[in-house]
């Protein structure tokens, strides 16, 4: 019997060997560009609800 984790992995990797090598890139770049805002974008709301508590408490 496979885990659930097992389970998704495989289905993850057949999802990838269904795309096409341009495809796949794309994907991967657009996941990076992603990451690269997401992160910054998260702190700095992170940094802007401590600012405001600081301001009003």
């Amino acid at each position: 019997m496979e885990s659930d984790g097992l389970k998704r992995a495989n289905a993850a990797e057949r999802a990838d060997d269904a795309l096409s090598p341009e495809e796949l890139r794309r994907e991967r770049r657009n996941s990076w560009i992603g990451l690269l805002i997401g992160i910054p974008a998260f702190m700095g709301v992170i940094y802007l609800l401590y600012w405001l508590m600081k301001q009003f408490v």
